[in-house]
């Protein structure tokens, strides 16, 4: 199961929202590169929850992978980038 790690208002320290807090979810959170090449400053966006669920071990550390989500330009359907 791969779900996004849940996007709660404009930050979010929360732990990952239900289902991509269980043991055998991958969760995915955002981030923004920043628009450069570079990854020196790229920053996991605050909106994108990352509190790790509580382990009896404290060994589990959400998400596990983050794409980016911030920022990014696409085309609507008239073909217009937004």
């Amino acid at each position: 199961v791969v779900k996004s790690s849940g996007n709660i208002g404009k930050t979010c320290d929360a732990e990952v929202t239900s289902p991509g807090n269980a043991y055998n979810a991958i969760t995915v959170g955002n981030y923004d590169d920043m628009g450069t090449c570079g990854t020196a400053d790229d920053v996991i966006n605050p909106g994108s929850c990352y509190g790790d669920p509580e382990s009896p071990h404290g060994d589990r550390q959400k998400p596990e992978v983050a794409a980016p989500g911030t920022n990014i330009t696409t085309l609507d359907t008239s073909g217009s980038t937004t």
